[in-house]
């Protein structure tokens, strides 16, 4: 019972089945002949070459349930261009439903291996058949077309033994022998659906997910490429050569002679060892300690690029297998070193030595420590992410970075030029939805420069219907009343009052607003500037959806010579960040029929009037119709008198916009109070905990006992809120000094040990012990934190017991005070090739940073938050599933916090529970192969899953900010759409 497009029936199989499940069939075929038998099983039939058909003309249905591509698109010469005019004509819930011939073992295995690794064998390719996809190039394409690929299943058909003739010198024959021994060629058929990419599709139970298929796939090939591990011929290594890059030579060389190196001096030591008494021994490992760890550093940096680059090589193809398990193996013998070096005397006294004498010698919240806590966290920072996070993060520490420049190189690049704006002018004539937007401007003794300035900026813009609408509020300034009048004169579309006497920002902008007559008002202040494309880029909005109610974009300033700075990029609607500081700001443009039902602005709130009026505004609107234009709209002129200048310049309005605050929970029945933030202009809603609800903390560990006891004396220590338990989930411990640890802790109520007795799973470890434990409130917390805010557990309770909320974020701190976590950026720092996950926003930032206009020191909204740190209510938990088991040890937190926002649930992040974290200390970095090959799949897991949702945007981010780095730098990158 589904309309279905059927492209390429061929004699009309498809077309059989489809019509005896009683669907509207309408076919196309390029072939008469085949066309002709189709036609009895379809209700239209349509004879022509796709490519060439005007399918607004030839398709009599506006649009399908289904359009369905089977084996079509490998024959078009352009299969981009028909999947993009396609969408039109899927109807709102339909989709594609598409199949893909590709080979797959022994003859296009020997193809690439003998030196053409193009992305196909050239004898697949003939007359008809003129594209082969694979995997990788099958999501890109539709990706780019804009679809989201779900429900894969790959199908084979056996085609016979195929004889394998090519050799070559360059194939070791370990491999050859191999190859040889496949009994027999396949084709392989990709099957699959495809929906647009703005929508989003909950995955099927038990879809076979990319993942799972692509490492299923090459099992078997892993395990028979694997070579003996014994020493090869010189030939043989020869080969070897030939099939890795000149990069990964150079490093491999590079480690057998640092290996080599270690064991020398390794073999030194412990014989200098056996010669030194006790003290000479500390001393002289107090030496070696440093040149040890940096040599395990550069290993570590050296397995990871190669465990890198090897991970690369899987994504092209079964052929590069075998290059991989020889990395893997000069990997594996690398741990081997590196478990060597840790088990040997050396490091074992040398780490004695860090935890007897340098405790003692720099003990905790020492000058001293600070200083050497943070020596050594930037050095592992150097370590483990290599010069460039290094430098990053010395510069901010410090406040050497200085990126004044970067916002001139972003304005050349994004913002259009008088020819562009020429253009703009001419397309804006024709918009279809042509609202009059009426600009409001209170005046009162302003210079007459920038009096001007703002004027000249309406008149000049590219959108022409609008109206200016100024009130003089009795200003003493002769030349204000004669310059108005002069404009009013010039342009009708300004309109002009004047007061007898001031009455104050709010009523003389209540009297400006009694002048409009447009649909919309936007609000300007006299010294400010609009862009010239401003109501352009409205208009162009409400063109796309005319049901907006709220508007706004980013701002920047503007100084007495007109140079440019501090532009604010801004997030999409934060109803959290909102009530933190009044981010809307300029440029806002409202429903005139909303600001005329809560009665303009009020007297009482002068300096913060605009924030009470945007308050009351976005109470009465779905938050759907609240939308950000990611663009420099307004100019705010900073002048002595102006707050663009300095908050302090206007006190009043800081007190104004508590009281509007305050004004605004009482409205919406909400408990709390409001309390200054951590800097000027920003707020913080205190709300008021309910009814003191019990909160189980689930902390996950296994031995290093010394890590959990931190944690969890800072708790008992520190922690305010005292309606909690401690539940600690033991996975697989074996050290004693572990269970002694459990068994002195057996007399404290508050805390109880679970036993996990599986392998390492997070997901599953803290499903467990959510199913085992009562409480309405769970905090995830890891067992390398430390407290160090003690309101840490209430501030996060007050926004989890909001029904809105469903998940709550902490930040978290390196130990040398640098920011770990404030918030998870969607698509931040690619992983896979051009493909992003997530990052951590503000990371390596000192704490007390401003950073991207105080969104790390403030309460807001993001995607997700780090499960290092997550407060949840149970009952949401439970709702959305819990963690996916599928993520053991990666992107689980943002799977389910992307899952609870799917719900409708806010994620919130709140700077007021602060922590430490002595981050991966308890399970290491993602440094062994193995946690590599793992890291990567869930990787591309929660890329299948989430991709579509990542690669739109995050909302909570704006894509004028770089996604390369994790601190909210200006995007150099991004490219002018305004056309």
């Amino acid at each position: 019972n589904k309309t279905v497009l059927e492209i390429g029936t061929s004699t009309g199989s498809t077309s059989k089945i489809l019509k005896e499940r009683k669907n509207q069939v309408t076919g196309i075929e390029i072939e008469k002949e085949a066309g002709s038998m189709a036609r009895q099983y379809c209700d239209r039939m349509i004879i022509a070459d796709i490519e060439l058909l005007n399918l607004d003309e030839s398709l009599k249905v506006a649009s399908f349930d289904v359009i369905l591509c089977e084996d079509v698109l490998e024959h078009l010469k352009n299969p981009g261009l028909l999947l993009k005019r396609l969408r039109k004509f899927l109807k709102p819930d339909g989709y594609l439903v598409v199949s893909l011939p590709n080979f797959f073992q022994g003859d296009v295995i020997l193809h690439l291996l003998s030196g053409d690794f193009h992305s196909t064998p050239m004898e697949f390719l003939d007359e008809a058949h003129l594209h082969f996809f694979g995997l990788k190039n099958m999501y890109a394409i539709f990706t780019e077309c804009g679809y989201q690929i779900r429900d894969l299943h790959r199908i084979h058909l056996d085609m016979g033994t195929t004889e394998l003739k090519v050799e070559t010198p360059k194939i070791p024959r370990e491999l050859l022998k191999f190859i040889r021994s496949l009994p027999e060629s396949r084709v392989c058929r990709y099957v699959f659906t495809a929906y647009p990419s703005e929508r989003i599709i909950q995955p099927a139970i038990g879809e076979t997910d990319m993942n799972k298929l692509f490492f299923d796939a090459f099992q078997n090939y892993r395990q028979k490429l694997q070579l003996p591990s014994e020493a090869k011929s010189t030939e043989q290594e020869k080969n070897l050569k030939d099939l890795t890059s000149e990069e990964l030579e150079l490093i491999v060389a590079s480690e057998d002679e640092l290996i080599g190196e270690l064991t020398d001096n390794i073999t030194s030591l412990r014989q200098a060892i056996s010669n030194l008494s006790l003290d000479q021994r500390f001393e002289k490992m107090s030496v070696q300690f440093d040149r040890l760890e940096e040599n395990l550093g550069k290993l570590n940096q050296q397995m990871h690029e190669i465990t890198a680059k090897a991970l690369a090589l899987t994504r092209e193809g079964a052929v590069k297998d075998y290059q991989i398990q020889e990395q893997l193996a000069r990997i594996q013998t690398l741990e081997q070193v590196i478990s060597r070096i840790e088990n040997s005397i050396v490091w074992q006294l040398t780490m004695k030595f860090h935890t007897k004498v340098v405790e003692h010698l720099l003990p905790p919240n020492t000058r001293r420590r600070r200083f050497y806590d943070v020596g050594r966290a930037e050095g592992q920072i150097l370590i483990r992410d290599g010069m460039k996070a290094f430098h990053q993060s010395f510069i901010r520490h410090f406040h050497l970075h200085n990126k004044l420049n970067d916002y001139q190189k972003w304005m050349k690049k994004n913002e259009p030029v008088a020819d562009a704006l020429d253009q703009l002018e001419m397309i804006s004539r024709d918009f279809s939805y042509r609202p009059k937007i009426s600009i409001i401007t209170p005046v009162w003794n302003v210079d007459k420069k920038w009096l001007c300035l703002a004027v000249e900026s309406v008149i000049n813009q590219v959108y022409d219907n609008w109206e200016l609408c100024i009130v003089d509020g009795g200003s003493t300034n002769q030349h204000i009343g004669q310059i108005l009048k002069e404009y009013a004169q010039q342009d009708p579309r300004i309109k002009v009052k004047f007061l007898a006497e001031n009455k104050g920002i709010a009523e003389n902008s209540n009297e400006a607003l009694s002048l409009a007559t447009g649909e919309f008002i936007g609000f300007l202040d006299h010294d400010d500037e609009l862009a010239p494309f401003a109501l352009y880029e409205v208009s162009s909005r409400l063109n796309q959806n005319q049901s907006l109610h709220f508007i706004y974009s980013d701002e920047d300033k503007i100084d007495r010579k007109g140079n440019r700075k501090d532009p604010f990029f801004k997030p999409d609607w934060s109803p959290d960040l909102f009530l933190s500081q009044n981010y809307l700001c300029h440029f806002s443009v409202i429903r005139k029929t909303l600001i005329d039902s809560i009665e303009g602005f009020r007297e009482g709130y002068e300096g913060s009037q605009d924030y009470d009026l945007f308050l009351r505004c976005t109470e009465k609107v779905p938050p759907s119709t609240i939308v950000h234009i990611p663009k420099i709209l307004y100019h705010w002129r900073t002048i002595g008198s102006s707050a663009a200048n300095k908050s302090l310049t206007k006190p009043y309005a800081l007190i104004s916009a508590k009281k509007a605050l305050t004004d605004a929970l009482t409205r919406r029945g909400i408990q709390g109070e409001v309390v200054d933030g951590a800097f000027l202009s920003t707020y913080r809603i205190r709300y008021t905990i309910q009814d003191n609800p019990k909160i189980t903390i689930v902390i996950p560990t296994k031995d290093k006992v010394e890590i959990l006891q931190r944690c969890i004396q800072s708790i008992l220590d520190k922690t305010e809120y005292k309606n909690y338990e401690i539940v600690i989930v033991d996975n697989q411990s074996r050290d004693a000094r572990t269970f002694r640890y459990y068994m002195t802790m057996e007399s404290n109520p508050r805390i109880k040990v679970l036993h996990f007795d599986k392998p390492f799973n997070f997901s599953a470890i803290n499903n467990y012990a959510v199913a085992n434990v009562d409480s309405p409130y769970v905090l995830f917390l890891n067992n390398d934190t430390e407290v160090i805010s003690h309101e840490w557990l209430s501030a996060m309770l007050e926004h989890a017991q909001r029904t809105g909320v469903g998940a709550v974020g902490a930040k978290l701190l390196y130990p040398n005070n640098s920011i770990q976590h404030a918030g998870v950026i969607l698509g931040l720092r690619g992983i896979l090739g051009q493909k992003s996950v997530a990052g951590h926003s503000h990371k390596y930032l000192p704490d007390k940073y401003t950073g991207n206009f105080l969104r790390a020191q403030i309460i807001g909204n993001y995607s997700a938050v780090t499960a290092a740190c997550l407060m949840m209510r149970k009952d949401v938990f439970l709702e959305v599933g819990g963690f996916s088991e599928d993520f053991a040890i990666a992107f689980n937190d943002v799977d389910l916090c992307l899952k609870v926002k799917q719900r409708g649930y806010l994620i919130v992040y709140t700077p007021y529970a602060k922590l430490y974290h002595h981050e991966s200390i308890s399970r290491g970095y993602e440094t062994t192969s193995e946690k590599q090959v793992r890291f990567f799949q869930e990787a591309w897991l929660i890329r299948e899953r989430w991709g579509a949702v990542i690669d739109k945007g995050d909302p909570y981010y704006n894509p004028n900010l770089t996604l390369e780095s994790e601190d909210c730098s200006i995007n150099l990158d991004s490219m002018p759409d305004v056309l």
